[in-house]
């Protein structure tokens, strides 16, 4: 397993669309097996060093077909529909199994094919749907009918299947993931302590001043907008003395304080958070990886520092007797811990769910555990993602917009499209949570509007750091219609006590965008603003009816751009106290809030997002409950009135919000 941490700076996935070799139908009739084309990646840049050792061990994930997912939908929509007997009428664990559980027939047909295989099954779901096991090398491709080998790219050293996978016909095999090392979530903070930071940052050691981030698609935009606002304000370097914009926010009543590092008591009075209301009777969800104990230590340490009560942790290790030494992502959970609980500090638990590395089954393995947990938190953070699933079609190849190409065939430069085999799978868990009464909150990512990428191709992989990417594809799980996707702001308060808003705008590096492949939920289809086409359906089938896709994201809080707006955190890795920022932080902060809304529910609200579109779309409640973003933004996109694919929504204003969204601020325990 320590292989995995070799390639954890590479990022899988690529806007590119190819096509991939499917072993010929002559052959695939002459043997009683499916095949999966598009789990393979296209290797022809990359360095073939040889086959992999027979005995190195891999993790690989195995998904189930959901054996009713129009039923799964439907309930999901009565649910949300307040005229429905089942509205807010949410399952269990237990009720969702015997409902929508895959058989347990296809179950164990594909249990005792695994065993037989040789390989150790380390976790299953209790819906039946999903199998993590550990298998050497050669016992994968006995099991799978590949070959995986070694391959050098971009400095990376990776593993990966050599030719598509294939199972046998009478299982009812949704996706594999897990067959190859370089595809694999990744988190801005990941690693963050190893690198040398800049003042008041530590995200890749980089500072993230306006004046010193690369260029990006729409800099012009970009540099005017940072200009007007920020030029006749102290404490900017290099800016001219222009006046403020109005447009990006609320005139400031003061000059705002910059460099701002924000505790979070100032993120409750910023954002209007009841004073009554602080997460009572609620618990908070994270998901994540390697080792806990340092994110347990330093959250007592924060909340000692900022006056906060202690609050109850609890740790589940998946799989229970796992290698918990990986320490890469350390920084990003204290972040998020310390940021979900500051905002919710009167929560009775957060519960860290932890698998061994931030692999694509192991975050399968993180929401199930969750989605399975009966006395599970009804909010959860994550704080990763990587780039949403891109089927691999012929058709799509010459329907790639111009614009996301600079100018160049990426398809034959690049030769690789990464396919994101963790989508299928998650969403069908993801959706077991939206019936459960859950909501996953997702960090939009640090990219700007496209994924971090690395390419197989002959020029620079563009690897994981603040910047933006070129890629114009969204960021998994972020994507997700069961997920809301939070992006992030620049926030700077005025100075007073208690702390209000005197200055926020987008943050230029916020992720957000339109997904390609991934239908407009049915929450977003009142809204205009959500305008554009998919390229094709999930299964790489062309869009000829014009079908409009997923925007996100869905709301916004404060990011900072590290060296000017920043979150105090306590962290070990860090040297003590500091401050970070990124959509790591807008993500959890927005976790805190939706708790201290569910701590009001008498009922639960369920999944966040169509309580939010509804009220959002209301004008007056709009008005009144969030801040809205007119100019701004990520790269390829501008943020706009209204909903838009930078900002989108915009900030909460939490207690007229609350209000709106259940009729009461006042906790029910």
């Amino acid at each position: 397993m320590s292989f995995f941490r070799l390639g954890r700076g590479a990022v899988a996935g690529a806007l590119a669309v190819f096509v991939v070799l499917v072993p010929a139908a002559s052959a695939r009739r002459a043997t009683n097996r499916v095949w999966f084309p598009h789990d393979v990646l296209a290797l022809g840049y990359a360095t073939n060093l040889g086959p992999a050792s027979p005995s190195q061990v891999m993790s690989i994930g195995i998904g189930l077909k959901d054996p009713n997912a129009a039923g799964e939908a439907a309930l999901a929509r009565a649910q949300q529909n307040p005229a429905s007997p089942n509205y807010q009428h949410f399952l269990t664990p237990s009720q969702f199994e015997s409902r929508f559980g895959a058989s347990k027939a296809a179950f164990n047909r594909t249990l005792t094919w695994l065993k037989q295989g040789g390989a150790t099954v380390l976790e299953t779901s209790g819906a039946r749907d999903y199998v993590e096991v550990n298998a050497t090398v050669k016992q994968i491709d006995s099991l799978f009918g590949t070959k995986i080998n070694r391959y050098r790219a971009k400095g990376v050293t990776f593993l990966a299947n050599s030719k598509p996978p294939s199972v046998p016909a009478h299982l009812d095999v949704l996706a594999i993931v897990g067959l190859n090392t370089l595809e694999h979530p990744t988190t801005p903070l990941e690693n963050a302590h190893k690198g040398k930071p800049a003042p008041g940052s530590s995200v890749l050691g980089l500072s993230t001043a306006p004046a010193s981030l690369p260029s990006i698609p729409g800099e012009g935009t970009l540099t005017t907008t940072l200009t007007n606002v920020l030029g006749s304000l102290p404490g900017v370097p290099g800016a001219n003395p222009l006046p403020l914009n109005k447009h990006l926010s609320v005139p400031a009543a003061s000059v705002p304080t910059i460099p701002a590092e924000l505790s979070p008591q100032d993120m409750w009075s910023i954002y209007d958070m009841p004073q009554d209301n602080m997460g009572q009777g609620q618990s908070i969800a994270i998901m994540g990886s390697g080792d806990s104990s340092t994110t347990v230590k330093d959250l007592a340490i924060f909340e000692q520092e900022h006056n906060l009560p202690k609050v109850a942790v609890q740790v589940t290790d998946i799989p229970k007797d796992g290698d918990f030494s990986d320490t890469g992502g350390n920084v990003e959970w204290e972040l998020d811990t310390q940021a979900s609980t500051g905002v919710a500090p009167d929560v009775k638990k957060v519960h860290l769910y932890f698998a061994e590395h931030l692999i694509d089954p192991d975050v399968e393995a993180d929401f199930v555990k969750w989605i399975d947990d009966p006395s599970g938190p009804k909010q959860a953070n994550a704080s990763f993602g990587e780039c949403e699933t891109t089927p691999a079609n012929a058709t799509l190849e010459s329907t790639i917009p111009t614009q996301f190409n600079n100018n160049e065939d990426q398809n034959a430069m690049y030769g690789t499209g990464a396919p994101d085999a963790l989508e299928p799978i998650a969403e069908q868990t993801l959706e077991q949570g939206v019936l459960e009464g859950r909501t996953l909150f997702a960090a939009t990512g640090d990219t700007g509007s496209s994924c971090p990428v690395l390419v197989l191709g002959p020029d620079a992989g563009a690897g994981n750091g603040v910047a933006n990417q070129g890629v114009p594809i969204v960021n998994y799980p972020a994507a997700s219609p069961h997920v809301v996707a939070v992006g992030g702001t620049v926030l700077y308060p005025d100075g007073g006590n208690p702390e209000q808003r005197a200055l926020e705008y987008p943050w230029p590096y916020s992720g957000g965008g339109q997904s390609f492949f991934i239908p407009e939920p049915a929450f977003q289809q009142g809204d205009s603003n959500v305008n554009r086409p998919c390229l094709s359906d999930v299964s790489g089938n062309p869009n000829t009816s014009g079908a409009t896709c997923r925007g996100i994201p869905d709301v916004a809080d404060e990011s900072g751009d590290i060296a000017t707006s920043s979150y105090d955190i306590y962290s070990d890795e860090l040297g003590g106290a500091s401050s970070e920022g990124g959509t790591s932080l807008s993500s959890p902060l927005m976790v805190g809030m939706w708790t201290r809304i569910q701590a009001a529910s008498k009922r639960g609200t369920g999944f966040a997002d169509p309580l939010i579109y509804k009220v959002a779309e209301n004008a007056t409640d709009y008005a009144r409950d969030f801040n809205d973003y007119a100019a701004g933004t990520n790269g390829f996109y501008q943020a706009a009135p209204g909903w838009d694919y930078v900002s989108g929504w915009g900030t909460p204003v939490l207690t007229p919000f609350m209000t709106d969204v259940d009729g009461r601020t006042t906790p029910v325990r």
